[in-house]
């Protein structure tokens, strides 16, 4: 008797889970954190190393339209390889980036437990130095452009994606690609 009770809870546990996960993908407004690491391009790259990412993201979808719209606020932190150019102090400092995006997404092919999606918009781009280095904090308006997985079963909602952004300032530009992962509630 006990093992037939027992494999019945096991049996609704299963069941219920991706049901669980069915109406938490229909809610229209999702709230999410993440994080993992950035990597710069260009002549970026050639002054800082990977670096990583800390995001916060508020969604809206609706779930019979593929198309939803997501703000993120987000933080990308970068060491110093060599002296900048115009700036002062020795190369034992950072780069950092500070950004609040609006951003389209684009549901593709929504399967059982994965949701590939598309990702771009633009939005406020805040570039500037930290520790032993020095320089002009600028805020210019730069654009991103991505793809990602969402992933939900058993009460568990992440996602996974990858984003190019870019960013005008002092005639130059500041080029990474954020690779990042987190949870959403």
């Amino acid at each position: 008797m006990r093992r037939s009770s027992m494999a019945a809870a096991a049996l609704m546990t299963l069941l219920l889970g991706p049901t669980t996960a069915r109406l938490h993908a229909q809610l229209p407004i999702s709230v999410g954190l993440g994080g993992g690491t950035s990597l710069p391009l260009g002549s970026f790259g050639d002054d800082v190393s990977p670096g990583w990412r800390a995001l916060g993201t508020l969604g809206l979808e609706v779930p019979i339209i593929p198309i939803g719209v997501r703000l993120d606020a987000a933080y990308d932190r970068f060491s110093v390889n060599r002296a900048l150019v115009g700036a002062s102090g020795s190369p034992s400092g950072s780069r950092r980036v500070a950004s609040f995006t609006v951003n389209a997404t684009y549901r593709l092919l929504p399967l059982p437990l994965l949701t590939p999606y598309l990702i771009a918009g633009g939005g406020s781009y805040n570039v500037g130095c930290g520790g032993g280095v020095s320089c002009q904090s600028q805020t210019s308006f730069g654009w991103n452009g991505g793809a990602g997985l969402k992933f939900g079963a058993l009460g568990i909602h992440a996602f996974a994606e990858a984003r190019y952004h870019h960013v005008n300032v002092s005639g130059t530009s500041v080029q990474f690609v954020p690779v990042t992962v987190g949870l959403m509630f």
